[in-house]
């Protein structure tokens, strides 16, 4: 079984090196969708082993995982952002679910820091983010898979640190 990461990126070199580094050990190939980075992303991504591809950005984040998906050639797809690092799972987890849940979607913990005020506050979801080769998102905006397939939570959680002392409206 081989498990490709899915992911797409601009500009993420302050936290790109941290995210590739933790899941390196946990995929089979690493696919990275560059949409037009201008800083030094796409060669931490080499380093790292990544296949990279260049993605014209055109406000679809739909268009863009599903291209990155059509590149990867893993049994199953791990999607992940540049801003999470993996904090509890690792590949066996990701095997056995594939195995046991073979008609399903694993929805992995994001575990969210952001700032409201002055005061630091933490949430917590459940994203539907490893799926089966061969499933396309559908939604420019908050995009979601396009299957009926019901939706499992999985042991595994990220740590998000993309909304924390940043204005991502």
């Amino acid at each position: 079984m081989k498990i490709s990461l899915a992911m797409i990126v601009k500009n993420e070199e302050e936290v790109l090196s941290e995210c590739l580094n933790c899941v390196k050990d946990i995929v089979d190939e690493m696919v990275l969708v560059d949409t037009g980075s201008k800083d030094n992303t796409v060669n931490i991504a080499k380093k790292f082993g990544a296949k990279l591809y260049e993605f014209k950005w055109c406000n679809d984040f739909s268009l863009a995982r599903n291209f990155a998906a059509e590149k990867c050639s893993g049994d199953w797809i791990l999607v992940l952002d540049a801003d999470e690092v993996v904090t509890l799972g690792n590949k066996k987890v990701l095997i056995d679910f594939a195995k046991e849940k073979s008609n399903n979607i694993g929805k992995i913990q994001i575990f969210n820091k952001y700032k409201e005020g002055e005061e630091i506050c933490f949430s917590r979801e459940y994203i539907s983010r490893f799926y089966p080769r061969g499933i396309l998102y559908k939604g420019a905006i908050h995009e979601q898979l396009n299957t009926d397939l019901p939706r499992v939570n999985m042991k595994f959680r990220v740590d998000h640190s993309g909304y924390f002392e940043k204005d991502k409206s």
